[in-house]
């Protein structure tokens, strides 16, 4: 501030927090938009959800991961969207069952990176498989406001 002395503008949590979902562990902001990332947060929903109401508690896809958008409007900060991976449970059992992998349960940990530019996020997926046999290549998904969800780089 002006005057040096800092105080918090704002406090978010998780619309539908769960244990050991790592909600927070990263965090981009840019211009009027933050992104939260929560790596481990395991509902088996695959779209984007635009509305608290809609966002899926669960406990189906073990660290799938997620990320959360929120966007500062006059009356503060308000939630945008929760985001998860188009392929957060598509190879859930496969994965939980590969001996070459173990049974640890380490998923595609969707959101253990994010970045923010305006209205356009990029999630990081350290351990995503898709189009791979197994391998946890990693991927990141780029995501448009405007243009729709999940192109993947």
């Amino acid at each position: 501030s002006a005057s040096g002395s800092w105080s918090f503008e704002a406090y978010f949590k998780a619309p539908r927090a769960g244990a050991f979902d790592y909600f927070g562990a990263s965090v981009a902001i840019s211009a009027a938009t933050v992104v939260i990332g929560a790596h481990e947060e395991d509902s088996c929903s695959t779209t984007t959800t635009t509305s608290v109401a809609s966002v899926p508690s669960g406990n189906g896809c073990g660290k799938a991961g997620a990320a959360y958008v929120y966007s500062r409007g006059a009356s503060g900060w308000l939630f945008k969207a929760h985001v998860k991976s188009p392929n957060a449970d598509k190879l859930h059992h496969e994965l939980h069952h590969d001996a070459r992998l173990g049974t640890d349960g380490s998923f595609d940990r969707f959101g253990t990176a994010v970045a923010a530019d305006g209205d356009v996020i990029a999630v990081g997926a350290p351990f995503d498989d898709s189009g791979v046999d197994h391998l946890k290549v990693g991927a990141v998904y780029v995501q448009d406001a405007h243009n729709g969800p999940h192109s993947s780089a």
